[in-house]
């Protein structure tokens, strides 16, 4: 999932605060947790044999300083920075950040400088407020307590593909597709289908995005969505 960050590049300050958005980019912090937790050789996130819970207590403290970073190098008012202050202090009281920018809120300290242009990409790609990872949070969860019901379904669905050959990206990402079809009634199946779809082009390969719509319709059609609610393809994801 390195290249993320080379295509945040061109995403500076675009992330808006509607509903949408919100769930996308919490969408994509679930897959960093789940992708962390699914994959052998990547720890620099979570250490091996770590539970949900301490994927996203990782991806929590991350998201929340990279929020934090960006929104002090945009200007953020003085609330919004305190507020992710006491966010990330909640994590962890003795965050570097977190205290650097109470200082400077109470008087006793120059702002945090901003990133580099470089380092802002990496942010950029890792960054995420209190409403996206409520989401993510919601995501994650729900997946891994679901997941052998949720991989018996995808095996059922994919022709030739068994769940633990796919990769890493396209299998979680389709987890996260088949969770919200079955447990989050709020969400129009065609709409999560075009997310996982959009995500699927960010962070997998060039043939992620039919790969995983392929199944994920196939799943909806079984279960009797896209024909029962598909007037709802409008509201918000």
């Amino acid at each position: 999932m390195s290249g993320a960050a080379d295509r945040d590049k061109g995403e500076r300050g675009a992330r808006g605060g509607s509903v949408k958005n919100r769930r996308r980019r919490g969408r994509e912090l679930a897959l960093q947790a789940l992708f962390a937790l699914d994959h052998q050789g990547s720890r620099e996130v979570v250490p091996a044999g770590a539970t949900v819970t301490q994927a996203l207590y990782r991806i929590r403290e991350r998201a929340l300083a990279a929020e934090l970073e960006c929104a002090l190098a945009d200007g953020c008012e003085r609330d919004e920075a305190r507020a992710l202050v006491d966010a990330l202090k909640r994590i962890d009281k003795k965050n570097a950040l977190a205290l650097e920018t109470e200082a400077w809120l109470e008087g006793k300290g120059p702002i945090p400088l901003p990133p580099s242009a470089d380092e802002r990409a990496e942010l950029e790609a890792v960054r995420g407020g209190p409403d996206e990872l409520e989401f993510c949070d919601t995501i994650a969860k729900g997946v891994c307590e679901h997941r052998d019901a949720i991989d018996r379904l995808l095996a059922e669905s994919s022709t030739n593909w068994r769940v633990a050959r796919m990769a890493v990206v396209d299998r979680n990402i389709l987890r996260m597709g088949v969770f919200e079809m079955q447990h989050l009634a709020d969400i129009p199946p065609r709409v999560t289908l075009n997310e996982a779809i959009e995500i699927a082009k960010r962070y997998g390969t060039s043939d992620s995005g039919a790969f995983i719509n392929g199944i994920l319709d196939k799943i909806a059609s079984q279960l009797g969505q896209l024909g029962r609610r598909a007037g709802d393809g409008g509201g918000d994801g």
